[in-house]
């Protein structure tokens, strides 16, 4: 079905160069204009760079998430739902640590932060 078809692309995108953007700049581009941020980045698979905020259970759909912060304050943040095969990794992050996932941006699309979907962790590591 279409999420099978889905899976392919964000694999076959994954061998060439993925776009990238760091947490706090997805979110400012959200706050200054919603409608060009959209044009940029709504669903376009990206890499975003930033800092936990938190992880949690999303109550409805049962998914790991894993909110990178887009503000100082981590009240405006980055929310990504984890693809399955990433839960147990995601439950590992701690607040603060540096991250980079790779995912479906959304948009905004309920107040004060930004969706991304079917989203992978990136081994950072190398990444200083």
């Amino acid at each position: 079905g279409r999420d099978g078809h889905q899976a392919q692309n964000l694999y076959m995108r994954k061998r060439t160069g993925v776009q990238s953007v760091k947490a706090f700049d997805l979110m400012r581009a959200y706050e200054n204009n919603e409608l060009s941020a959209d044009q940029i980045y709504k669903d376009q698979i990206y890499q975003i760079d930033g800092v936990v905020s938190k992880v949690r259970q999303d109550q409805s759909s049962g998914r790991v998430v894993v909110e990178l912060k887009g503000d100082k304050f981590g009240m405006f943040n980055v929310y990504a739902v984890m693809e399955e095969r990433f839960a147990q990794l995601a439950k590992r992050l701690r607040k603060n640590d540096r991250v980079s996932i790779r995912g479906k941006v959304l948009g905004v699309v309920q107040g004060m932060r930004v969706d991304v979907d079917n989203t992978e962790l990136i081994d950072n590591l190398h990444t200083g």
